[in-house]
């Protein structure tokens, strides 16, 4: 395309004469300037704010049973705590509540004391702390030697 009154073989460029034949190049540039332009206006690019991401506790599993119980007896529940984390948690506190009974014998008849403490568990470590648990006296007898099953639950922190 020629431009009228031009002499094309006359008209000269400012660009040197590497640059003349690569139009894209300017291109490339007025587009890299438009996109920091808008950036600037609209905050596109820039490091955004974060909000506060809550802490959460770690969990961690426990098991454990107790046998031998007939009304009126105490023993100690021997719960295995077991960190599956890559990361060192420290159990604060392990507690367990009757969930189920295979008699016709009460869940209330069982009473356990949680574990409060403080124990540390490395990455992948597995601890055991020690529970307190009675049968009331008041128990039928046909509770003894009875299945209760278990549920465990507890609180832990990173240290």
């Amino acid at each position: 395309m020629t431009r009228v009154g031009l002499d094309p073989a006359r008209v000269t460029s400012p660009l040197p004469a590497r640059h003349r034949s690569r139009p894209w190049v300017g291109i490339a540039v007025t587009l890299l300037l438009v996109a920091a332009v808008i950036g600037a206006t609209t905050g596109i690019g820039r490091p955004q704010e974060l909000s506060p991401v809550k802490a959460t506790t770690p969990t961690f599993r426990v098991k454990g049973s107790v046998r031998g119980l007939y009304p009126g007896s105490r023993t100690v529940l021997r719960a295995r705590v077991t960190n599956p984390y890559p990361v060192p948690i420290v159990v604060r506190k392990v507690q367990a509540s009757v969930r189920s009974t295979t008699a016709p014998c009460p869940k209330g008849v069982i009473k356990i004391r949680p574990w409060k403490g403080r124990k540390v568990l490395r990455a992948h470590a597995v601890g055991r702390v020690t529970l307190r648990v009675r049968m009331r006296r008041s128990a039928a007898d046909a509770c003894q030697g009875v299945r209760f099953q278990l549920a465990f639950s507890g609180s832990a922190s990173r240290p």
